[in-house]
């Protein structure tokens, strides 16, 4: 019997990797050891399965791991949210491919119902190879950079992902869609205190009170989870999500 070399074990492996891959059509990962900080983790809820499509909490996910404290001057005024809309909060992450796809659908869907949701997006860093570009997003948030940079950066992340490795080239990388940021500041706003010790454990702990295990995912109502894996495809999380649209309330 001839031995394998150790050129053979890497290709099962890889192989391996790609049958699994096409089974779980999600970046699931397992929670082992969230990125430092370690945050505080909040016991994952319960969940019953209440319909093929999505799976319902045993209840409301705070409005406090979403928005913050309601306090101070710089906090978000819950009483000020409209109670005839439907909030509902989309999971990512730049470095996932699948992500990238259900964020061109989850567009659209929104286009349309834009007027009846309070919408958000969030990226956890479930994994800690992720923290880098969750590190990113909630920089690009706090420098009001999102609106018109999102989509630019998810399509530059997807065509190339050489620059995603730091900070520092995630920062020249953004520049490169926008001469006017400034790198330095967003470099320094990425690795500051308020989102590596602020947003990130806000929303991983969100992440993990929603029963969030993969992105993309959807959270409708802060009750109503589904996903690839759970509703079976981007047009079954849609169409759990109009459902859902009709019986989720503030």
């Amino acid at each position: 019997m001839k031995k394998m070399g150790s050129g053979d074990i890497t290709r099962r492996r890889f192989t391996s990797l790609l049958l699994l891959g096409a089974v779980n059509s999600a970046c699931s990962v397992q929670q082992t050891n969230p990125p430092e900080p370690v945050p505080t983790r909040i016991k994952q809820r319960s969940k019953k399965i209440i319909k093929p499509g999505y799976i319902e909490l045993t209840s409301k996910v705070p409005r406090e791991l979403i928005y913050g404290k309601n306090t101070g001057k710089d906090s978000y005024p819950y009483e000020k949210l409209d109670s005839s809309k439907v909030e509902v909060i989309q999971f990512f992450h730049f470095y996932c491919t699948y992500c990238y796809d259900f964020n061109l659908i989850m567009n659209k869907w929104l286009e349309e119902n834009a007027s009846n949701v309070i919408y958000t997006r969030e990226s956890p860093p479930l994994n800690p190879s992720w923290k880098n570009l969750s590190q990113t997003y909630y920089a690009m948030q706090y420098m009001k950079l999102t609106d018109g940079l999102f989509d630019l950066m998810f399509e530059k992340a997807e065509a190339d992902r050489r620059w995603l490795k730091t900070p520092r080239t995630i920062s020249l990388g953004l520049k490169e869609l926008d001469s006017t940021i400034d790198a330095d500041k967003l470099e320094s706003t990425m690795n500051s205190f308020a989102v590596v010790y602020g947003q990130l454990k806000r929303a991983l702990n969100l992440a993990y009170s929603s029963n969030v295990t993969a992105v993309p995912s959807v959270l409708v109502g802060r009750k109503y989870l589904t996903s690839p894996k759970i509703a079976g495809s981007y047009e079954g999380m849609i169409s759990a999500i109009d459902d859902l649209m009709k019986i989720a309330k503030l």
